[in-house]
């Protein structure tokens, strides 16, 4: 075999600068993936960098009900109740808009065993960063 044909033998195997691929997760913590169509590349986590969104995380957030829709809180407070309010001369009044905010909403979007995802790998293979899920 000649060195130009033992040059190209080994390039095959060696990772390009950059590449986009698919890979699957294999375990969560600690998270490793196997790129799909070469099950002998399984990728740990110091190796791996992942966005954000594929993570469990807090927001704060705020939500408001501009609509026209009114709240009966008779509806509320009297049914089910161990006193009924049937008969009684009462009113409980409604609620035309309600909002909450400056709350904690934690998103639990963290990758998971089985997930399919498009990742890039960079710097000629020491690096891969998950883009997201593919569905």
């Amino acid at each position: 075999m000649s060195i130009t044909n033992k040059v190209i033998e080994i390039s095959k195997y060696k990772p390009k600068k950059n590449q986009l691929l698919m890979a699957k997760v294999l375990s969560e913590e600690p998270l490793e993936i196997e790129i799909i169509g070469d099950k002998k590349r399984i990728i740990t986590k110091d190796l791996i960098i992942k966005s954000k969104h594929l993570t469990d995380y807090v927001v704060m957030a705020d939500i408001e009900n501009d609509s026209d829709a009114e709240i009966e809180l008779e509806k509320i407070f009297c049914t089910p109740a161990p006193i009924p309010c049937t008969g009684l001369n009462h009113n409980h009044g409604t609620i035309d808009k309600i909002g909450i905010t400056d709350f904690q909403l934690t998103v639990k979007n963290h990758l998971e065993v089985d997930d399919i995802i498009m990742c890039l790998s960079f710097d000629y293979g020491n690096k891969y960063y998950i883009l997201d899920r593919v569905v």
